[in-house]
């Protein structure tokens, strides 16, 4: 949690530090040329961030990490002549925005925080989905011949799981209820908290597999 506060201070400490720098320093542009330049070298900076920082997972990009400090980069251009002001300030700028996006990626590949709430919602959602799909066929053929009336129960707990595969056995492990939720600074960094909720087991209503190969549910199990 700290490091994410951290993250979110020292974005808005860029913005404040900006604001500071243009209200002490800053003047009219100079030339057009120096307008141009306020356009190119952010945008330029924007395109280079977007470059190394996409990825392939699920977890989230950095996008106000990198759009705050272009943005600011442009008023700093913009509007500072002095050149030894211009030079520092800019380098600043651009080590904060190192620095925020690196930190950014680290926080997002964490178990505790995401940059992509929907996908962390939809996660159990797809997975019991596809892993109930799984059993039913893992027990189709079985299913067809078996007449035996099985109890209801876990199904960890019941003779059925000694008929899936040696690959499948996962299904027997308890799956953890992830979900996202804001933090005070969600809007401004676009970091989300993920918390555990719960963990969830296949549940069996009892009787033949035959009438209810497609009963199989997730339940939640209550931690003790």
């Amino acid at each position: 949690m700290i490091a994410v506060t951290i993250h979110a201070f020292v974005l808005i400490g860029v913005v404040v530090f900006t604001g500071f720098i243009l209200r002490k320093y800053g003047s009219k542009p100079s030339s057009i040329m120096q307008v141009v330049l306020g356009i190119i070298i952010p945008s330029f900076v924007l395109f280079l961030g977007l470059m190394f920082t996409v990825h392939a997972c699920q977890s989230g990009t950095p996008f106000t990490q990198l759009l705050i400090p272009c943005i600011c980069l442009a008023l700093i251009i913009f509007f500072i002549n002095d050149e030894k002001v211009l030079n520092w300030t800019v380098f600043i700028i651009v080590l904060l925005a190192i620095f925020l996006n690196i930190q950014f990626l680290n926080i997002v590949h964490s178990s505790y925080y995401t940059a992509n709430p929907d996908f962390v919602d939809s996660i159990h959602e797809r997975f019991t989905k596809h892993n109930l799909q799984l059993l039913e066929d893992n027990l189709k053929e079985i299913a067809e011949t078996d007449e035996t009336s099985y109890p209801a129960g876990w199904l960890k707990n019941l003779e059925i799981k000694e008929f899936l595969l040696p690959n499948d056995k996962y299904l027997l492990e308890d799956h953890i209820i992830i979900k996202s939720y804001n933090l005070w600074h969600s809007y401004i960094t676009g970091l989300y908290g993920a918390k555990k909720i719960g963990r969830q087991l296949i549940w069996y209503p009892g009787g033949m597999l035959k009438d209810n190969l497609d009963k199989f549910v997730y339940k939640k199990k209550l931690d003790k």
